[in-house]
């Protein structure tokens, strides 16, 4: 060939290269012909109790081999590979624009293997892995942002989270990290600032609260804790302001209020207190304002004991006064 002919071949094939229409996410478009593969929706159906592609002239039996589906515009939507009647293979649909919309993977009707689904921008919008239908192995949802940050991450096993999950902010900073266990919360559970400090540090087990909650300031000082045991109250809990200073404390044992259980005013003077006993029975409870007022709310009436004739008159007077 002539160096005339090869420049003409070269210059040819690259017209046809750049003449190629592409998506707003520069992929190729690729447009249907359904002179060579036939349109889905002319002749199959689909049986929703089989999870099955039929054909519509006698809506029973199952359809082997390729279809495609197509936007108004021309361009493909999706492109299916069929085995008897089950999808099967990796198949890709895409927007009108031309942007891929989602890549799944199948085997004989479930989904297997990853799976990537697309904002119409073009970026990853999750990332999904299956076997036998079943959610199985990382899970990633991202941002539609310039660096398509990853905003969750999952695992699963068995269709269940199982493992870490992690939560970000903008920018791929660690929001949350929670742990779970056969679909359970079950372990660590910490939170964290947008500037990346703890917020909260929590504790499950089974899905249940359990052990020491506990809550912060921005500066990393405690706010709250909470002491838990399988769900229940079991223990201390309280509340202090930046300085450490208590406002409130109350105490528990199996869920049921016991002990002491008091609110201060920021000065630390009381401002409310109540009394149980070590079976959650109140035995006092009452408020106190600001100029030292005190106000009874509850006070447990006391029982005569026996032999006591001093009580025993006062029951008998307070008898004859309602006569």
């Amino acid at each position: 060939m002539t160096k005339f002919f090869q420049l003409i071949f070269c210059l040819s094939n690259a017209s046809l290269v750049f003449s190629q229409a592409v998506s707003p996410c520069g992929d190729s478009i690729r447009k249907c012909d359904l002179r060579k593969v036939k349109n889905c929706y002319d002749f199959l159906a689909f049986d929703d109790q089989k999870n099955k592609y039929v054909l519509k002239r006698d809506y029973a039996t199952p359809y082997t081999g390729k279809c495609a589906t197509c936007h108004r515009n021309g361009n493909l939507e999706e492109s299916l590979n069929i085995v008897d009647g089950y999808r099967d293979g990796i198949d890709t649909s895409y927007f009108e624009s031309g942007c891929p919309q989602s890549i799944q993977a199948y085997s004989m009707g479930k989904l297997n293997g990853k799976s990537t689904v697309y904002f119409k921008s073009g970026r990853k919008e999750r990332e999904i892995n299956h076997v036998n239908n079943q959610l199985q192995g990382r899970y990633i949802l991202f941002d539609d942002n310039k660096s398509n940050d990853t905003i969750e991450l999952h695992t699963y096993k068995n269709n269940q989270m199982d493992g870490v999950q992690k939560y970000y902010y903008v920018g791929s900073k660690l929001g949350k990290i929670v742990y779970y266990k056969a679909g359970l919360q079950d372990g660590l559970h910490i939170t964290y600032t947008d500037s990346g400090k703890v917020e909260m540090r929590l504790n499950y087990k089974q899905g249940k609260k359990d052990g020491k909650w506990t809550y912060f300031y921005e500066s990393g000082k405690e706010a709250h804790i909470e002491n838990w045991d399988m769900g229940l109250k079991n223990g201390e809990f309280k509340t202090m302001d930046e300085k450490g200073m208590l406002l409130q404390q109350a105490f528990y044992q199996d869920n049921l209020p016991i002990g002491k259980h008091v609110e201060y005013y920021p000065d630390g003077k009381l401002k409310y207190q109540a009394n149980y006993t070590n079976k959650g029975e109140k035995l006092e409870e009452f408020s106190i304002d600001q100029y030292g007022v005190k106000t009874e709310i509850f006070k447990k009436e006391e029982k005569p004991k026996k032999g006591d004739p001093k009580k025993a008159a006062e029951i008998s007077d307070d008898k004859d006064g309602s006569n």
